[in-house]
């Protein structure tokens, strides 16, 4: 009959009992297998015999368990006598093993028990027997010291709560999802990420202490932000893909308003925003401080998990630095653990962030924006290249990568040839010099000195966004054109009293910066220049045919 029932029932138990630990545990090999253990199941065995090793060194009380198959025998034999009026199809569950054990288990484990029955939380209807939520602290228990052949993991527990071929799966989880919420209420157990672990009394009052603990939610905050910025999502600046990266741009990280570093000053900015945010997160509001905000939103979803085990990890961290001794005895144990816990409880709330920023929502100047990438990185640097496609807009007018050799190169060649030019349509990086000729104008216009350094700082930033280099190569180029004046320390500087190198010298060291000041440059008119030629022509016999105000004023000298 009883190979006829496996033959019915075969496919069912398999989907029923289900463990997903990576750990093997046996279940029937066939129909001869089912009809020889029968109402057990063959990974109890095993798992039994782990729990029974783990008890002897944990658990147990004077009152020695007797060794090896002895103990097993006895377990089993009294587990089949309490279920031998159930109907066919009854499977014993592993919680059933706890009542051959409890005479032998010591007070801080066996005393968890007895209480709970006398919690009206855990036990509404004051039963003696068959209470669901501590079957479910018995099945805890049991497995406690043995994590290294099962984890207490809600599937894995719903598995050893089987008790019938028939049980429907998903009503068993639901009801030991409600049973453990019931328990860690009542502190009783403890939930590290996906585990359960069933509290001592010791661990209990070590628990209260550490509840106890004030952490306010800037902790939580501050910890996540270092957790984001320094784990995470390591950027320190966004390279713009043109010149190989040549242009780098630093940003401000914040979280919930709150900056993670201070003295953040950047034209641009990353800011995060937790469940906790005080921000509106509604789509409107989102787009609207996206687009006058000048950062990227990142928009966490409303899962608090990741804050929930940075609580605790800060909680446990202030009760191990405050608290260094106690009279309980497990105490010294206990506080090992509890390091342990905090370095789990740290790689939870790592795990937790980075799973709700690969689902964050992204917004970007003023828009919802559309990534596809998971990897966080991937998904930040991608909205920041939007933002510094709109805040620096004008960075495309650098057309070339200037380097020094490009800025000394300004300097040789026929002096004249780029004064005739002037800026024309085929000048390099035409649109930055026109720029920088209007900077200079409209300092003059207000009666404000131009140096060198205050070009490389209005160029650097928004809506620029210019390499130093790339300023000093454009001055290069309006003072080689004639478009511009050099002075340093009220001295003129020119092609004719400076050599080259002195000249690139002057644009490109770092002491001169300061001081190099920059002016438009008065030209002479056509008529002037004609005037000079011809003097030029009539006196002395030499005749010029460029108009260049430094090539003239050069043959005029000789």
């Amino acid at each position: 009959m009883l190979r006829l029932l496996y033959g019915q029932k075969a496919t069912t138990i398999k989907n029923k009992i289900v463990f997903n630990d990576g750990v093997e545990k046996k279940l029937y090999a066939d129909e001869n297998d089912f009809a020889l253990l029968y109402p057990f199941v063959p990974y109890q065995f095993n798992l039994l015999a782990s729990v029974l090793t783990s008890i002897r060194t944990h658990g147990a009380s004077g009152k020695h368990l007797s060794e090896g198959e002895r103990s097993m025998l006895a377990m089993f034999k009294e587990s089949a006598m309490d279920y031998k009026e159930h109907e066919e199809g009854t499977l014993i569950p592993f919680h059933a093993f706890y009542d051959a054990l409890e005479n032998f288990l010591d007070h801080s484990h066996r005393g968890v028990i007895i209480k709970a029955y006398d919690n009206s939380f855990i036990n509404p209807d004051h039963k003696t027997k068959d209470v669901f939520a501590i079957n479910v602290l018995k099945t805890l228990f049991m497995i406690k010291y043995v994590n290294n052949v099962i984890e207490a993991n809600i599937d894995n527990i719903t598995s050893l709560m089987i008790s019938d071929i028939d049980d429907d799966r998903i009503e068993l989880k639901a009801k030991v999802e409600d049973a453990l919420k019931v328990l860690m209420r009542q502190m009783l157990v403890q939930r590290n990420g996906e585990i359960y672990v069933f509290l001592t009394d010791e661990e209990q009052e070590i628990n209260r202490e550490i509840e106890s603990q004030n952490v306010e939610m800037a902790e939580v905050i501050n910890k996540a932000s270092e957790m984001i910025f320094e784990d995470i999502f390591t950027d320190k600046k966004y390279r713009y893909p043109a010149f190989n990266g040549r242009y780098a741009f630093s940003f401000n990280s914040t979280v919930d308003d709150r900056p993670y570093k201070a003295n953040q000053n950047y034209d641009i900015g990353v800011h995060i925003l937790t469940p906790a945010a005080d921000m509106g997160t509604d789509d409107t509001t989102l787009r609207m401080v996206s687009g006058q905000g000048r950062e990227v939103l990142v928009v966490l979803p409303d899962d608090r998990a990741f804050m929930d085990e940075i609580q605790r990890y800060l909680k446990i961290e202030k009760f191990l630095r405050l608290n260094t001794s106690s009279a309980l005895p497990q105490y010294e144990t206990i506080k090992e653990g509890k390091r342990l816990e905090m370095r789990e409880r740290n790689a939870n709330a790592r795990l937790y962030l980075s799973e709700s920023l690969k689902d964050a929502d992204i917004y970007v100047n003023g828009d919802k924006a559309q990534i596809n990438a998971k990897e966080v990185s991937t998904r930040i640097n991608e909205a920041l290249g939007k933002l510094v496609a709109m805040q620096y807009n004008k960075l495309t007018y650098m057309e070339t990568a200037p380097e020094l050799s490009d800025i000394a190169a300004v300097f040789n060649g026929n002096d004249g040839q780029l004064s005739f030019l002037g800026i024309s349509d085929i000048t390099p990086n035409k649109l930055a010099l026109e720029e920088v000729i209007q900077v200079i104008g409209l300092n003059n216009a207000r009666h404000m000195k131009t140096s060198l350094k205050s070009l490389q700082d209005k160029f650097g930033a928004a809506p620029y966004g210019f390499d130093p280099k790339d300023v000093q190569w454009l001055v290069a180029m309006l003072f080689k054109m004639g478009r511009v004046s050099l002075t340093y320390n009220s001295q003129s500087l020119s092609m004719l009293s400076n050599t080259k190198d002195e000249l690139v010298r002057y644009l490109t060291r770092r002491e001169f910066v300061e001081k190099l000041l920059i002016d438009i440059r008065e030209r002479a008119t056509d008529g002037q220049i004609r005037s000079v030629k011809e003097v030029l022509k009539d006196y002395f016999g030499y005749s010029l045919s460029s108009d260049d105000d430094d090539t003239i004023m050069r043959n005029f000298k000789n």
